[in-house]
């Protein structure tokens, strides 16, 4: 059966709520949980530059230059 998303449900969201607002820790930190993931997940700029780019280049067979931002480069 289709559920309908806009049906009422009784449910008391207390404890989601606490938990929650646990993980807030201030404006700088504001998410413990997704802080702690991100540090484990990011993708390290020499990790980039030194692993992926190279192969990258090799692929399509162009030099990739940057455009004095660090999120761009163009092959």
């Amino acid at each position: 059966s289709d559920v309908d998303s806009s049906e009422d449900i009784d449910v008391n969201v207390d404890n989601i709520l606490r938990l929650i607002s646990a993980g807030y820790v201030g404006l700088e930190d504001y998410n413990i949980w997704l802080t702690a993931v991100h540090r484990k997940v990011k993708l390290r700029r020499k990790t980039f530059e030194q692993i992926y780019l190279p192969r990258f280049e090799e692929i399509v067979g162009r030099t990739a230059t940057s455009r004095r931002y660090r999120r761009v480069r163009f092959p």
